[in-house]
């Protein structure tokens, strides 16, 4: 008995994720907006599956697909590695991940982003810098129950002659915890600020700084 009592606390533990019916509509802001409107944390992913039979699964707990220009990523608890998520497992993190072709054109959109999420939300966020290896992140992130970051990402090849630029809007349950940035530093950053860093796709790569 006592056996199972603790395999119930395992599988519904943060969240109690197990709970039927218990889901939370993501912030109509940005790419949600536009691209996925009603989208809820919480729903399984049976049910998420029958509404979006485009999904294919990515490994370690996550399934993806493409919506018009975007590129969707959908993190689901409880999970095992090396294998699926159950079919009763809830959507706890989403992530919507647009490619920028321009560094400069990244700052603008993710300033704008920022605004706009700031004010849907009704509330100020909290800026820092990621930044470890080839990565550097400039990311806001909004608290309360569901957290709400936009990430503004840019990458170098080993090589230095190319680079990738993302604006990253990501709707996640405050406790659901994500190894995505392991690795990288953090330092606290003023979300007004203007500085450089961001480079032109013409331009030499230099991204010490993003």
């Amino acid at each position: 008995m006592g056996k199972r009592i603790l395999l119930a606390v395992v599988l519904c533990g943060p969240l109690a994720a197990c709970s039927p019916g218990e889901t939370t509509a993501v912030p109509g802001v940005g790419p949600f907006r536009r691209a996925l409107p009603e989208i809820e944390l919480g729903v399984r992913l049976a049910d998420l599956r029958a509404r979006r039979p485009g999904l294919g699964m990515a490994g370690d707990g996550t399934y993806r697909e493409e919506v018009e220009d975007l590129d969707v990523e959908y993190g689901f608890w409880p999970k095992e590695p090396e294998r699926p998520p159950p079919l009763g497992a809830r959507l706890m993190a989403i992530e919507v991940r647009e490619e920028v072709y321009d560094t400069l054109r990244l700052r603008a959109q993710w300033l704008a982003a920022v605004s706009s999420a700031s004010k849907a939300l009704a509330r100020e966020p909290d800026c820092s810098l990621l930044h470890g290896g080839r990565t550097r992140m400039r990311r806001a992130s909004f608290g309360g129950k569901i957290r709400f970051t936009v990430t503004a990402e840019v990458w170098i090849t080993e090589d230095g002659q190319d680079f990738g630029a993302f604006l990253i809007t990501r709707a996640q349950h405050a406790d659901h915890d994500s190894p995505r940035d392991a690795g990288l530093e953090s330092q606290a950053l003023d979300c007004d600020t203007s500085g450089g860093g961001y480079i032109h796709t013409d331009t030499v790569i230099r991204a010490e700084r993003l």
